[in-house]
């Protein structure tokens, strides 16, 4: 269950708008606090699991004030029993090293938040080592079983075939699969963190995200058939042409008729004949209309959205 809360500076402004628009909409959030001078306080049940207290909690930026907010927060503790989590804007930090580029904080408004959630909250130290050590239960082996689970399949390819063989190389690639999807939901729990951690301070998060991503999926170059190191856009296109050409192009040799005179007809011949006849225009319209408007263009460099939408003069 994702929990998303967010001190927002600005959501009148459209641009920061679309940016948590998108957030949302991406991320897909269970539940969502945008931090305001007010406090919520629910219980969230999920299918299949234990009911959640949430609290979205917002601590007053007045000093003076903040006493009554610490007060307010050993109340809520004291409230209910079960899973609790408590997030928002506390407007204070236990630790000088956890706020940068600021003025120390003083010993006492620290101390003063650390003593309102020693009793109500779990122990953070306590906590954060406990999901220390279930990380290292749950994911820390996941990358060294995928590998030896990849080299226990490799060595099943050159087993001589037999039943138990290949019940044995089931087994093995249903453990590994579940190892797969582990590894991948681990990863985007990790890049959720670094966006949390870093995207709100500046853009420059963002373009550096953007530009390596760009970086690793550029084709500069490829070999050709001839195994010709081709660089030119227009000649890496051929390349990709003429392989898929050769690849859905049936060659007939006397073996595939031999199979297939084996094998026992069923369709009919009238479908045959149907399945001979030219497409009619309405065929042709009604599978275009179908295609995804921004999908990927045609060899003209014409995305599907200009023929959908320019049909009665193209077509």
């Amino acid at each position: 269950m994702l929990v998303f809360s967010w001190n927002v500076r600005g959501l009148g402004n459209r641009r920061m708008f679309r940016v948590l628009k998108s957030f949302l909409q991406d991320k897909r959030p269970y539940v969502i606090f945008l931090t305001e001078k007010r406090h919520i306080d629910v219980r969230v049940t999920v299918a299949t699991s234990e009911s959640l207290r949430v609290t979205g909690f917002y601590c007053h930026p007045d000093q003076t004030q903040r006493h009554h907010s610490w007060e307010l927060l050993r109340h809520l503790g004291r409230m209910g029993i079960g899973p609790w989590l408590c997030c928002g804007d506390f407007n204070e930090v236990m630790e000088c090293h956890e706020k940068s580029k600021s003025r120390l904080r003083s010993a006492t408004q620290m101390e003063d938040f650390k003593q309102a959630t020693v009793s109500p909250i779990y122990n953070l130290e306590n906590c954060a080592s406990d999901l220390m050590c279930w990380s290292a239960r749950k994911f820390g082996q996941v990358p060294k079983k995928v590998k030896e689970l990849r080299g226990r399949l490799a060595n099943l390819q050159w087993e001589e075939p037999s039943s138990q063989t290949f019940h044995t190389r089931n087994l093995v690639e249903t453990e590994l699969d579940k190892c797969l999807e582990q590894e991948k939901i681990y990863l985007q729990q990790r890049s959720r963190v670094n966006w949390l951690r870093y995207g709100d301070h500046n853009t420059s998060f963002f373009h550096k995200q953007a530009t390596s991503r760009r970086k690793t999926n550029a084709l500069v170059g490829i070999l050709d058939v001839h195994h010709r190191w081709q660089q030119d856009n227009d000649q890496i296109g051929g390349v990709f042409v003429e392989f898929f050409t050769g690849l859905f192009k049936s060659d007939a040799r006397a073996t595939d008729v031999e199979i297939f005179n084996a094998v026992q007809a069923r369709v009919s011949s009238r479908s045959y004949q149907n399945l001979l006849l030219s497409y009619s225009k309405y065929e042709i319209e009604r599978v275009l209309k179908s295609i995804g408007p921004s999908k990927a263009p045609s060899p003209e460099g014409m995305p599907a959205l200009f023929c959908q939408r320019y049909w009665d003069i193209v077509g």
